[in-house]
């Protein structure tokens, strides 16, 4: 497979983050619902870690699920007060099938 020239590349990735910044915008309520579940999360652990897998049970505390959240998954974590610790570990929930995700950091 031959790399994509740096242009469609660039317009890709622009596409990418367009993308997200629009998913985010129609659930901004719930994502800051999220984002604010996981700082008092991740305060009270001592590695102040999270992950994805995190917010499932918070999501049906207010009965819905990751299908109401949708592609505004993708910014969750994308707030200056997280950063990627580099580890990445297995999903818990059975929907994923164990797929790896990201380890965060509140910073």
């Amino acid at each position: 497979m031959m790399p994509l020239p740096a242009m469609d590349l660039f317009a890709g990735e622009l596409a990418r983050d367009a993308g997200l910044v629009q998913a985010a915008a129609s659930r901004n309520e719930l994502v800051n619902k999220i984002r604010e579940y996981l700082m008092v999360l991740a305060r009270n652990r001592p590695n102040r870690i999270a992950t994805a897998d995190d917010y499932e049970s918070f999501l049906r505390s207010l009965g819905m699920s990751n299908k109401d959240l949708g592609n505004a998954a993708g910014v969750i974590f994308k707030t200056p007060e997280w950063e990627f610790t580099g580890v990445w570990t297995p999903s818990k929930r059975k929907t994923n099938n164990a797929r790896a995700i990201r380890v965060w950091r509140l910073k």
